[in-house]
């Protein structure tokens, strides 16, 4: 018996009680004779798979699949995000109202293949288990969860219909385990080294479908699945026509807003949720907070659709916009007026790539000013994954702002502020040194995102000032270190670098698989950082990534 059926039980008491070419620009892996097929230079070894739950995001796509549903249907079901992944009385309590609400749309009736109307018969519920079951479970019903779930309808059949038993047997498996968490147990395997697995064929669509798509499987996975055909050319195959898919598009654009942290952490509050000062920024409103996003949304969209090139995220000058984004933006020619969106070129001087866009810049930046620090540390921390110690407490209460005067009376600079207070200090410069430069390359840009000529702004006393902007640093420490001016070029030297690159591919790492790369499985992230570098595509390395044995492998035991 699974041991998830275990929490199914915990499940049912709650319930019960409530009521480019995408196959790369490198060769597939060679094919070892007689054993599988392994990518040269790669160990055949795999990390133990580590149970999870489904994300919010990837719950409500999963039932909206799998009912045949809309996304307008199942926007308002909210499951929390439980540390951890063990569900709290909340979750457990929100899985039941979801079941419950999906239950009601009576949708789960027509995947039945047999007759529901009328008085039924035990053999149609369990033709109902089968059939409903391994969609929704995404493998085929076990006996055990057969017998458990014939018990449950047989329970249920003593007071209700029969088109009511099969609602209850479906507000059970909408909230079961099976459907909620992501559970791999392998299979034995000629020719694999001692206490390594293979993913089983419906385990590996699961990993596909919820990589790329955020969702279940669907027909054609499990079809595939069904006939043992994932691996090999037919594994890339299935690859390729998944990534073809606007699912793909849409989980590459969620990626990228989460790489980007656009959505709000611990940190940071979200792109709509960023306090800008009203007296500064009067035309800042709901409608342009959502231009805002969907702008970097789109031109992610774009990068994706045209080969999914990591230096064009860095350096791409298109935007979509409509009339006040193309006002922020300072376009003119060819701009589109109010409501009306379209494709734009911004000036190459000023802009970028998604690091000099509004939504970036917004988010990383104060209320009335920029914030060179915030700014500096994102680039660091998101795009280069690079870590500095937490600051010391008495850092917080540390107050930048630009107006203060030195000895002659002069103003100073939000950057001489920044360096006057971050630099003397031995302990605090080992992190500012790289910090700062890279956060000056934005002085530039305003609290909002806006092209600012001149730093405006008013000092500590209350006094309006103006001050040059100085936007010279050097990228300290990286594999793209040397003098650079402006944010342009600092995003230049983002798309070209291969620390980039490198981290881009750790993070893919952990959307596969929703845990950190294990000890075994060196090699296989290296062999993705590798063909990310090679070929600069996106759609290259997620390919790499399916390729490698960390996919389609596990060792036994608990991660």
């Amino acid at each position: 018996m699974r041991s998830l059926l275990v929490w199914g039980a915990a499940a049912l008491v709650a319930c019960t009680s409530a009521q480019e070419d995408v196959s790369g620009s490198q060769s597939p892996p060679p094919k070892v004779p007689g054993g599988p097929e392994v990518p040269a230079g790669v160990t055949l070894d795999a990390a133990p798979s580590a149970l999870h739950p489904l994300t919010p995001t990837q719950y409500r796509r999963t039932v909206r699949d799998l009912l045949g549903l809309t996304d307008a249907d199942v926007a308002s079901i909210k499951i929390p995000t439980d540390a951890g992944g063990i569900p709290s009385l909340l979750t457990v309590s929100k899985l039941d109202d979801a079941a419950t609400q999906l239950t009601a749309l009576g949708a789960h009736k027509k995947i039945a293949t047999c007759d529901v109307a009328g008085a039924g018969t035990a053999d149609c519920a369990t033709k109902f288990i089968t059939d409903f079951g391994t969609k929704a479970f995404r493998h085929p019903v076990t006996p055990d969860e057969l017998s458990w779930l014939t018990g449950i309808y047989k329970t249920a059949r003593t007071t209700f219909s029969f088109a009511d038993s099969l609602d209850v047997l479906a507000r059970v498996m909408l909230q079961s385990p099976q459907v909620v968490y992501v559970h791999e147990e392998g299979e034995a395997t000629d020719g694999l080294p001692p206490g390594l697995l293979s993913v089983t064929q419906y385990e590996l669509a699961s990993r596909l479908s919820y990589f790329l798509w955020d969702s279940m499987p669907d027909d054609a996975l499990f079809a595939a699945a069904a006939q043992r055909q994932l691996k090999g050319d037919g594994l890339r195959a299935q690859a390729k026509r998944m990534l073809d898919d606007p699912r793909a598009r849409a989980k590459i654009i969620e990626f990228m807003t989460a790489w980007m942290e656009l959505d709000g952490t611990a940190r940071h509050v979200s792109i709509e949720e960023a306090v800008k000062d009203p007296a500064r920024f009067p035309g800042d409103n709901a409608a342009l907070r959502a231009a805002v996003r969907r702008e970097t949304q789109e031109l992610v969209g774009r990068v994706w659709e045209q080969g999914g090139k990591v230096d064009a995220l860095f350096t791409s000058t298109d935007a979509f916009v409509n009339g006040p984004l193309a006002a922020l933006y300072g376009v003119k020619d060819g701009a589109p007026q109010g409501d009306t969106w379209a494709w734009v070129t911004l000036p190459a001087a000023q802009r970028a790539g998604i690091a000099t866009r509004a939504a970036f810049l917004l988010v990383y930046a104060n209320p009335d000013i920029p914030s060179p620090i915030r700014r500096g540390s994102a680039v660091w921390r998101e795009f280069m994954c690079t870590t500095f110690p937490p600051p010391p407490p008495a850092a917080m209460d540390v107050m930048i702002k630009g107006g203060e005067t030195d000895p002659s009376g002069k103003p100073l600079s939000i950057r001489q502020t920044v360096d006057a207070k971050t630099m003397l200090d031995p302990v605090c410069a080992s992190c500012h040194q790289k910090l700062n430069p890279t956060g000056f390359a934005f002085g530039h840009y305003d609290a909002l995102g806006q092209w600012q000529d001149k730093e405006k702004g008013v000092s500590p006393a209350g006094v309006t000032y103006t001050a040059d902007i100085d936007t010279a640093g050097d990228l300290l420490g990286s594999d793209v270190a040397g003098a650079l001016d402006g944010a342009v070029a600092l995003s230049a030297k983002l798309a070209a670098s291969r620390q980039v690159k490198d981290c881009i591919a750790s993070r893919t790492w952990r959307a596969a698989f929703a845990r950190d790369v294990g000890a075994q499985e060196a090699t296989s992230l290296k062999y993705v950082q590798d063909r990310l570098a090679a070929s600069g595509s996106l759609r290259d390395a997620l390919v790499g990534l399916i390729d490698s044995p960390a996919f389609q492998y596990m060792r036994k035991g608990t991660p």
